[in-house]
């Protein structure tokens, strides 16, 4: 995934643009069995997309896709026991029109999200679910190059105990997750060749692992709309082959969130990140976020975080994430929502013996228009950018354009 003043003035015009980050679309009726509601849908989205990076040459091409995505959303409301999933299956067709060989890039994908909530209201409250993913947009592992699939399972617990009168929460909770990857091309798409598993798509099982986590946070709400905030979480990454490093960590954070006046919102966190199995981490890690509620249809955020994660392969441990980010979105006339995003990332790579450093760039802008309560149509333009080091590929930068439309059918 993976200049100077040009690149700062082209990150900052990027932030400018992108003001405006959807809200859930109009749905139709549904199914409605009992208290509960099943809405069937559909979206098809044909896609361009410059880089590929999947054809017999080795090089980065671009092509023509389509996106044809069921799926459904199932809401069971109860205040004793709340079910909601959201899930959809893709089928990602790559149309071999503008560039031979890209055929065999052509996949499948899902995402489903589900959620058990029970004694929602109470003082004691328990969170059960399950979010699944697989996707060729891989985020956990940015030493990673293109060229592969990525199946994510995370299955998640949660207490939320309430003493009193409400205004203090105690969270514990635990997280388990799975990751593995597999090719969709064969192909190297590093300039120095399939040496390592970052480069050849055929080693990348070396970047399957499972996570757990162990997580504790709490909220204490001072003021009506104010509260005081700790997040920690203690992680274990364990790599399910050779090749890679496993690490046990810790981040904590302490701060504040909550709005200022009716129109301002602000998050302030800040604390401490720790690799403890090879030290590759040892820094502050927060957040500070500053947010403006334009109108009850429309919102803008601007912030920072710092943060590390894991990674694996043979040359890295851990990398480190400073990242600026603005996203917004606005609905006019009730119909008509603008909304979009930019972001800027420092990687910095860590190992035993090396570093190295990326920055990615990304910008998302967005159309979308509801013509009825079960019909949207929209559209939009995405950019990355990444430069660094750890970019291997065309003299260590990498371009990514997308444009798509969209029709969704929601019943």
């Amino acid at each position: 995934m993976k200049q100077s003043a040009r690149r700062t003035a082209s990150a900052v015009a990027i932030a400018l643009v992108a003001l405006l980050t959807t809200p859930a679309l109009a749905e139709g009726p549904g199914l409605k069995f009992g208290s509960a509601r099943l809405h069937p849908y559909i979206e098809i989205e044909p896609w361009f997309d410059s880089a590929v990076a999947v054809v017999e040459t080795g090089s980065i091409p671009g092509d023509l896709l389509f996106h044809i995505r069921p799926g459904f959303k199932l809401e069971v409301p109860s205040s004793l026991v709340a079910f909601n999933w959201l899930g959809n299956f893709d089928w990602v067709q790559y149309s071999g029109m503008l560039s031979k060989g890209t055929l065999s890039a052509s996949h499948w994908a899902i995402d489903s999200d589900l959620d058990l909530n029970i004694n929602r209201d109470g003082q004691i409250a328990v969170d059960v679910g399950d979010h699944v993913v697989r996707s060729d947009r891989n985020t956990s592992s940015p030493s990673l190059r293109y060229g592969t699939l990525s199946l994510f399972n995370e299955a998640r617990l949660k207490l939320s105990i309430r003493p009193y009168n409400g205004s203090i929460t105690i969270e514990p909770g635990y997280k388990f997750g799975l990751e593995v990857f597999s090719p969709y091309s064969g192909i190297s798409v590093c300039g120095a060749g399939p040496s390592t598993p970052e480069c050849n798509p055929a080693d990348v099982a070396a970047f399957d692992y499972m996570n757990h986590t162990v997580s504790l946070n709490g909220r204490w709400k001072f003021l009506p709309k104010t509260a005081l905030i700790l997040d920690t979480a203690f992680g274990a990454r364990q790599y399910m082959r050779t090749g890679s490093t496993n690490m046990m960590s810790l981040k904590a954070t302490l701060g504040v969130a909550g709005l200022l006046t009716t129109h301002w919102e602000v998050t302030l966190r800040v604390g401490w990140g720790q690799d403890f199995t090879a030290s590759t981490y040892s820094s502050v890690i927060g957040q500070a976020e500053v947010g403006y509620l334009l109108s009850e249809t429309g919102s803008l955020r601007l912030g920072y975080v710092r943060t590390f994660e894991p990674t694996g392969g043979s040359t890295y441990i851990s990398f480190g994430d400073d990242r600026v980010y603005l996203d917004g979105r606005i609905l006019l006339g009730g119909k008509f929502t603008v909304h979009g995003a930019a972001s800027l990332d420092y990687l910095n790579f860590r190992g035993a013996s090396v570093g190295k450093d990326q920055f990615n760039v990304g910008f998302d802008l967005g159309l979308d228009y509801e013509i009825r309560p079960w019909v949207n149509i929209g559209g939009g333009y995405r950019l990355t950018y990444m430069t660094g080091t750890a970019v291997y590929a065309n003299n260590n930068q990498f371009w990514r354009h997308e444009g798509f439309l969209k029709v969704q059918f929601i019943y």
